[in-house]
């Protein structure tokens, strides 16, 4: 029966039906109801979707179950590695290349594109500023023009050319001694023995001529000597001969070139120069060869001697 002043949410919930109810129901404008037993076998559309239910709780632990079959004895691998660096730029990559077995595996890393590209250069920098200038500096002493001489022998000797140069000084004066030795070439082979040739006829004996008239007196010979040339000028260019000294003055290029030599005798040529602020240019035949160093630096007076195409120099302060 119905049941007046409560709604449907009231009254009591039913679990199931019994087909003898009545269900009201509203088509459109018309108002009417069902028998609950008209509904069985009906059956919808099918519904949406419904939004996924809440996880089911934990199910209990399995059994455990019976071993497995134990696998093979494993190998350690022996792994090897290695790895190349091109010298090339761009874009940085590397290649990976794998060779061997599963016992042995080797693997090969090729690098590329490492290699920055060049920079720009960068801008040239602000000159300094230019520096004061230094306060003079106290005058020197007033200096001495030396008296300067030179010596020089030889030894009759083989070997390798050498030459000693030995330096005295005394308040005034400066020597230099050279002593040259290794200058004589070595002896060469005897030659073979010609045949001997036949003996010649004895000539008669001449008559015995009569004495000659006494020759004239020849001219005086040098005094042995050795003399001094002194020549002036900055720039000079000079031939000089053998056996004589020659005296230049303070020089900033020095053009030297030898007179012929004189026969039988030994052929020296020796010359004097001074190198100023500016160390002096010197310039000789490409023929002359120089033993040890013979680098010309300023405020020096040297002095300069060539025997067979050799040369020595030494200077001083």
């Amino acid at each position: 029966m119905a049941i007046k002043g409560k709604q449907i949410i009231e009254v009591p919930e039913r679990t199931s039906l019994t087909g003898e109810e009545y269900i009201p129901f509203q088509d459109r404008s018309i108002n009417g109801r069902i028998k609950s037993s008209l509904l069985k076998g009906l059956k919808g559309d099918k519904g949406d979707r419904g939004e996924q239910g809440f996880p089911g709780s934990k199910g209990d632990k399995g059994e455990k179950g019976e071993p497995g079959i134990n696998g093979k004895d494993g190998t350690t691998p022996v792994i090897t590695a290695n790895a190349t660096i091109s010298n090339t730029s761009g874009s940085p990559a590397v290649k990976v290349t794998k060779t061997g077995n599963h016992e042995s595996p080797s693997f090969l890393f090729e690098f590329s594109g490492l290699k920055g590209e060049p920079g720009k250069q960068g801008t040239q920098g602000i000159p300094g500023v230019k520096g004061d200038k230094g306060e003079p500096g106290t005058n020197g002493k007033d200096g001495k023009t030396p008296a300067i001489e030179a010596t020089a022998t030889i030894a009759n000797t083989t070997g390798a050319p050498s030459v000693k140069v030995t330096k005295s000084e005394k308040a005034d004066s400066t020597s230099f001694s050279f002593a040259f030795s290794g200058l004589k070439g070595e002896r060469g082979e005897q030659g073979a023995q010609g045949l001997k040739g036949d003996k010649g006829d004895i000539g008669t004996q001449g008559v015995p001529g009569k004495d000659g008239a006494k020759g004239e007196k020849g001219d005086k010979g040098d005094s042995g000597i050795m003399s001094s040339v002194l020549i002036e000028g900055a720039t000079p260019t000079q031939s000089i001969s053998p056996n004589k000294f020659y005296k230049f003055g303070s020089v900033t290029t020095l053009t030297i070139t030898f007179s012929p030599e004189t026969p039988n005798v030994l052929n020296e040529y020796m010359f004097q120069f001074t190198s100023g602020e500016t160390a002096t240019v010197l310039n000789m035949p490409d023929s002359v060869k120089w033993i040890g160093d013979h680098t010309i630096e300023p405020n020096k007076t040297y002095q300069v001697s060539i025997v067979n195409n050799l040369a020595v120099i030494g200077g001083a302060s």
